[in-house]
């Protein structure tokens, strides 16, 4: 990094984590943040007010696998963002939303945080692992335009969370005897199924049994459709229907 101020150290601890894309409202053009963006080649998009931004980077950081990242900004469009980053926690989306004059907590978010020349480094890497750590949900970082432009210390820190432990290979033993005995297996994929190996995995696993498969709303996608053992997303008008039809 040629630049060593809060907004550069914040900025390069999203790309780190894997944010694609930073998302802010037009009126937040000119603002230290995206200003850093820009000078690591971060695509900055601006949307037309704080809550399009706040969906934008929602979606995108669930696209990825990595946290989305919102510069909100408005105090008078604050309210109506929070309601979507509230709806980022019903959701499970990681998402970062960073603000310059709110200093106060964000409702919904897993933490607000108030970031300081001595510890955006920490706290940066601390927002991006805590978004993506399960339940992933929205934290909120509070960086006041006067605190962006300082200069800061970048310090090597981790802003990605640990891998989950391997699964019990008992569990896994037993889980395989359930299936082997089962004569009409039938298969419920969720959110995590969505990740590009595990939709590998289960891909395989379901056409190797074979066994038709259901999925949450969230993990729609997890296997390819149409497919022959694609049911349906659980709840879905129809879906009953088709597991007796194929029963």
């Amino acid at each position: 990094m040629s630049r060593n101020t809060v907004a550069d150290i914040v900025v390069d601890g999203l790309r780190r984590a894997g944010t694609p894309r930073f998302f802010g409202a037009a009126a937040e053009a000119s603002s230290p943040l995206c200003e850093a963006a820009r000078a690591i080649a971060m695509p900055v998009t601006l949307a037309s007010g704080d809550a399009a931004a706040c969906v934008m980077a929602s979606v995108s950081g669930d696209l990825v696998d990595a946290p989305g990242a919102a510069l909100v900004g408005s105090p008078g469009s604050t309210p109506e963002a929070f309601a979507f980053v509230a709806r980022a926690q019903a959701d499970r989306a990681a998402l970062i939303v960073l603000t310059q004059r709110h200093p106060s907590a964000v409702p919904a978010c897993k933490a607000s945080l108030g970031v300081t020349v001595a510890t955006a480094a920490h706290w940066i890497a601390h927002a991006s692992r805590l978004a993506m750590t399960e339940p992933r949900g929205p934290v909120h970082l509070d960086i006041p335009t006067d605190v962006a432009g300082g200069p800061a210390i970048p310090l090597a820190t981790s802003c990605r969370p640990d891998p989950m432990p391997y699964p019990d290979a008992r569990a896994l033993d037993a889980a395989a005897g359930m299936l082997t005995h089962a004569s009409r297996p039938l298969l419920l994929a969720g959110l995590h199924c969505r990740r590009a190996a595990a939709a590998q995995w289960l891909r395989a696993f379901a056409e190797a049994l074979p066994a038709p498969l259901l999925t949450t709303a969230r993990a729609k996608g997890a296997l390819p459709d149409p497919h022959p053992l694609t049911l349906g997303v659980l709840g879905d008008s129809g879906v009953d229907e088709r597991l007796l039809g194929a029963g």
